[in-house]
């Protein structure tokens, strides 16, 4: 499941080998809201590997961590002076570093500057995460790649850390279903009501903050009781 697949035209009709790019249609966590439903079914279909590539939005591109196994994070040379920045955000979630384009100058900095970023934050869970140097277009280090992938899921399944992620992951996909859910129904609900309108138009205005008006909306729709069918309300 690829944000961009024009890179992987050479094995698009691999046999064996699907290949979907999916888009994010306003979803900001760097995946398709979707993707989640597309792995069940290829898991389904047999699919006994299933790589997931974000849209590539920098940290907050967290969402992949609550939807896959192992997540490597890729990194170039040229984003070595970026890695201070980033250390709030991809820098926590990575089971493996891949610094692709490693011919390049400046890669074997970026390999000693995230050894030592690891080295003054380690896991707790007993998996450090490895580093490893890789050029993808002249297939250098794409063999041990793998196999640090296949490493990572020895270790989650030995220690007991895939079933949690697992738990962790359809509790995730639960309230993502029931946020979306009731963001639908407000939606609907505030456009069939005057009063809620009226409150949207406070704030838009400027006339009342968000915060305060988001209390004033749950008095009303829990004590009228609109939520629950919501349909048309009294």
């Amino acid at each position: 499941m690829l944000g961009d697949r024009i890179r992987m035209q050479q094995h698009y009709l691999d046999p064996g080998v699907f290949i979907r790019s999916m888009a994010t249609r306003g979803s900001r966590g760097g995946l398709p809201t979707t993707t989640r439903n597309v792995m069940q079914l290829l898991d389904a279909f047999g699919k006994d590997i299933i790589f997931v590539e974000t849209v590539g939005v920098g940290q907050t591109e967290l969402d992949i961590m609550e939807t896959v196994d192992t997540t490597i994070v890729a990194l170039v040379p040229e984003a070595g002076d970026a890695i201070q920045t980033m250390k709030a955000g991809l820098m926590e979630i990575a089971d493996i570093f891949m610094v692709n384009k490693a011919d390049r100058p400046g890669a074997d900095r970026l390999v000693v500057e995230l050894e030592s970023m690891l080295m003054l934050s380690p896991r707790m869970n007993q998996w450090q995460p490895p580093i490893l140097a890789t050029q993808a277009i002249n297939d250098v280090g794409i063999g041990e790649l793998y196999r640090e992938a296949k490493r990572h899921q020895e270790f989650l399944e030995s220690s007991g850390e895939l079933l949690r992620r697992r738990r962790q992951q359809r509790k995730e996909e639960f309230l993502h279903a029931v946020e979306h859910r009731l963001r639908n129904r407000l939606s609907l609900l505030m456009s069939e009501n005057e009063r809620l309108r009226s409150l949207l138009g406070q704030v838009e205005n400027g006339e009342i903050d968000p915060y305060s008006a988001v209390e004033i909306m749950e008095s009303e729709v829990l004590s009228r009781g609109w939520l629950p069918g919501v349909g048309q309300p009294p």
